[in-house]
């Protein structure tokens, strides 16, 4: 996951890593224990409280612990099942296209045929 520059120093949107989140220490651990323990998660809350942030900072945490791979995949946009799996498709495509044990050819040609079907 790429972390972006802040411009500002009062940051009000975006993921900007380990040395500018703050104040959800308490909520990072629940969801970490819920994911090591297997348990499932719902986020929920007014809109600006940091869920996105906090969700972001979990999977930066994870990679990081070389616990998992993550991928991040915003379907709010998204109109219908065809668009939501084009942009998982995108979206994994654009993780492991780059990395040095790459993935084979016939996965990526797969990956290129889901949002076809």
């Amino acid at each position: 996951m790429a972390i972006k520059k802040p411009n500002n120093p009062f940051l009000l949107g975006g993921y900007y890593g380990r040395t500018h989140f703050c104040d959800r220490e308490k909520e990072l651990a629940v969801v970490l224990d819920n994911f090591e323990n297997g348990r499932n998660t719902v986020l929920y809350g007014r809109r600006r409280l940091g869920k996105t942030v906090l969700i972001q900072h979990f999977m930066a945490e994870l990679e990081a612990a070389k616990k998992a791979e993550t991928i991040y995949i915003d379907l709010l946009a998204t109109r219908d099942a065809d668009e939501a799996v084009r942009q998982l498709t995108m979206a994994v495509h654009a993780k492991f296209e780059k990395t040095t044990g790459g993935i084979s050819s016939s996965f990526l040609k797969l990956l290129g045929s889901v949002g076809s079907i």
